[in-house]
């Protein structure tokens, strides 16, 4: 699978280390996630590609350093912070 069908509309995806191991970024292994996460380390476009991740709602591939359960966390804390600056 190429990282542009893996990660459908990433512009810089043909640049970035993903590119080549795709399949890499989608394997639910601990072992493979932490893999990813370290190539993802290494690119210069992990902070825009996070960004990418949390506005689509992935919810299945290491992207922009993360896995799922890190942006679902991640998300939960900026609703909690949301809900306390309303509440302060």
């Amino acid at each position: 699978m190429s990282a542009e069908r893996a990660i459908p509309g990433l512009v810089w995806v043909p640049d970035a280390p993903c590119r080549d191991d795709p399949d890499l970024f989608t394997s639910r292994g601990s072992a493979s996630r932490a893999k990813a996460k370290a190539v993802c380390r290494t690119c210069p476009y992990q902070q825009l590609c996070l960004r990418a991740a949390l506005a689509m709602g992935d919810q299945h591939a290491v992207m922009g350093g993360t896995d799922p359960d890190d942006r679902r966390r991640m998300r939960a804390a900026a609703v909690s912070r949301r809900q306390d600056r309303r509440t302060a």
